[in-house]
């Protein structure tokens, strides 16, 4: 999907996207994790799966 005029907030701790995009027809929930990786010399914001994200929440609160 490839939004044409949108304006995006971007800041070093922060990503806000224009208010006009539907994040539940992206299926983006509040509390998911995105990680920066790179493809094909192209920087990609990629989304965390539920379970590895589940399992780095257990980590950091040192649950073993």
């Amino acid at each position: 999907m490839l939004y044409i005029d949108y304006h995006w907030n971007l800041s070093p701790t922060s990503i806000v996207p224009d208010p006009e995009i539907d994040t539940k027809k992206l299926k983006w929930q509040v509390g998911d994790y995105w990680q920066m990786t790179e493809h094909d010399g192209k920087l990609l914001l990629q989304k965390v799966d539920p379970m590895v994200q589940f399992l780095l929440e257990g980590n950091s609160r040192g649950c073993s």
